[in-house]
């Protein structure tokens, strides 16, 4: 007896939602008002060309792509079994540049010499790779929450000249030109 099996499998992921976050000229009011309560300066000095970014929408996919794929391999013949099998599995993120990776095989080998003695064996390898964004692939530096503490509604993503606006509130922020810049170097 001899089996063969074979599976394929390819599945989207959507993004849910986005978070609710403040409009552009709702940021200018909060800001100007929270710095006048502090007595700070004021961080809208000469006003403001509104761009309202929601940089969730510019950072997280709408989608993306999940593939699975695997062949098994198996049988009997004198009082011996064996199974061989191989997968591959693919997801991408949902924020460019991140992906999760794996290749495996499995063995099994078993082979009853009488009713007393049975012998067998297993092996498994695997071996995955996951790639992510941030400037030091930690969770703190990710670019999702980078978003929520640099990202500025009010700045723009790109320069008048097409370059990525790189702007420093506290940190030197553009989550799109780290995104870049990690996917292509």
């Amino acid at each position: 007896r001899k089996n063969l099996s074979v599976h394929a499998s390819t599945a989207v992921n959507l993004r849910s939602r986005l978070l609710d976050t403040i409009t552009g000229d709702d940021f200018i009011h909060y800001m100007t008002k929270a710095a006048a309560a502090q007595g700070s300066t004021n961080p809208f000095p000469n006003g403001y060309s509104v761009t309202d970014v929601n940089w969730q929408e510019e950072v997280i996919s709408k989608s993306s792509l999940t593939q699975d794929y695997g062949v098994t391999f198996d049988g009997s013949a004198g009082g011996t079994n064996y199974m061989f099998s191989a997968g591959y599995y693919d997801q991408e993120g949902l924020i460019p540049g991140t992906e999760y990776e794996k290749f495996s095989i499995h063995n099994n080998l078993q082979h009853k010499f009488n009713k007393w003695i049975t012998i067998g064996s297993s092996m498994q390898l695997t071996t995955s790779t996951t790639d992510r964004i941030g400037s030091d692939l930690t969770y703190d530096m990710s670019v999702t929450n980078d978003i929520f503490r640099w990202g500025w509604p009010t700045d723009p993503v790109y320069n008048a000249d097409g370059s990525y606006n790189i702007v420093n509130h506290g940190d030197w922020f553009n989550p799109l030109a780290t995104i870049d810049n990690q996917t292509n170097n």
